[in-house]
This record gives structure tokens, C-alpha cells and sequence, in this order.
């Protein structure tokens, strides 16, 4: 098993890899809070490792979108005023 940190723009993640059977095994975590974040397997360590890698990557692109789209809606939101038919009596 080899596992080693590598800085991925503002992130720092952890890459384990391992063999299992004929094949190579890797799963990409965050480090802080520790979740898995990417998982592949390939025949080499490094085509395993690189497939982690871009799922990890997904993750986190979808994680940024989700907080940018959660906080234009909250921008927009605030900037509404509430309807009368909507105002709690």
C-alpha cells in the first residue's frame, strides 16, 4: 500500500493505492474532514490513481458549484421583498 499527499489547487487530498489480486486500487480522500472523495481501479497503479483522481475532482467541482449556486440564491433571495400574500398574519 503507498499513500501520499498532494496539493490540488487550495486542497490538499491523500492517494492510497493498493494492489488487489491482478488490478490496482486507489481511493482519493480530503483530508480534512477525511471523506473519500474519488475511487478508481485500473490495471497500474497510476492509471487507478489517475482515474480517483478525476472523479475526485468532479466531486469537489460539483461541491464549489453547489455553495456558488446556494449563494446567489441567497443574494437574490435577499434583495426580494416578500409579497403581501406570502407575509405570515
Amino acid at each position: 500500500m503507498q499513500h501520499r499527499k498532494q496539493t490540488v489547487g487550495a486542497r490538499v487530498l491523500g492517494i492510497t493505492s493498493y494492489r488487489v489480486g491482478n488490478l490496482f486500487a486507489a481511493r482519493i480522500d480530503n483530508i480534512d474532514p477525511g471523506a473519500i472523495i474519488g475511487r478508481g481501479s485500473a490495471a497500474t497503479r497510476d492509471e487507478a490513481e489517475s482515474i480517483a483522481l478525476e472523479k475526485a475532482l468532479l466531486s469537489l467541482d460539483l461541491e464549489q458549484s453547489g455553495h456558488a449556486l446556494r449563494k446567489s440564491a441567497d443574494h437574490l433571495n435577499a434583495d426580494r421583498p416578500v409579497p403581501s400574500s406570502r407575509r405570515i398574519r
